[in-house]
């Protein structure tokens, strides 16, 4: 058990909550108010190289890792020979969102 929640919940959930935060906080709320509110903050918008890094470098690295490490998958074993069922990855894949209820 502690096995996929090690391969799921702690490898691919971290990865995917990130990326939709980036996403979400950089392009749906938008930059120009995130800049805002950190001029509103300290007095000083945010520098150009910031808002590209956090608008377009963050995401497109945390989207190709993503990307790479489900490329590389393989399923888990139990030692050398065992190979886990379907069932119970699944249910490792399942426990992704109830993970993000812990770490939000």
């Amino acid at each position: 058990m502690f096995q996929l929640v090690d391969w799921y919940v702690f490898s691919l959930g971290p990865m995917v909550i990130c990326t939709l935060e980036c996403i979400a906080v950089s392009w749906i709320y938008g930059m120009r108010r995130i800049s805002q509110d950190v001029e509103m903050m300290i007095g000083k918008p945010l520098p150009m190289p910031v808002k590209i890094l956090r608008a377009l470098v963050t995401p497109v690295i945390l989207l190709i890792t993503f990307i790479l490490t489900l490329l590389r998958y393989q399923p888990p074993t139990y030692g050398t020979v065992y190979v886990l069922p379907c069932g119970l990855m699944m249910n490792g894949v399942l426990q992704i969102p109830e993970a993000s209820k812990i770490t939000g």
